[in-house]
């Protein structure tokens, strides 16, 4: 699902470590729930998690502990309503862009695209 770039900036911009992301890649996913996984580097890649109420403006995240002592790896987890995941993914070293996971009922039409 295609999503409008204004809609993730205003959501990205919230987040420090996302206000400087100049790329072009944006994707919307729509699911029940997230599976965290690829949170450590390994072999040029990772996902960057982040969270963001989307009714306060409250956001958060996690830095990873060591790969060997990392509890969320591989952790599914039910994505609250009115809350976007924010994830940033590197593979091999390149930037694969954004993508915003929220919840069916959180879908808005402000958030997708009009055609």
């Amino acid at each position: 699902m295609k999503i409008a770039k204004k809609e993730v900036k205003n959501i990205i911009n919230k987040i420090a470590d996302l206000q400087n992301y100049r790329g072009r890649k944006f994707f919307l996913e729509v699911s029940d729930k997230i599976t965290f996984s690829n949170t450590n580097w390994c072999e040029g890649s990772r996902t960057y998690y982040y969270a963001v109420n989307l009714s306060t403006g409250k956001t958060g995240g996690f830095s990873p502990k060591a790969p060997w002592n990392n509890p969320v790896e591989g952790k599914i987890v039910e994505i609250p309503s009115e809350v976007a995941i924010i994830t940033r993914l590197f593979f091999c070293g390149n930037d694969c862009g954004i993508t915003v996971h929220v919840a069916p009922d959180t879908v808005a039409k402000n958030l997708l695209e009009q055609k």
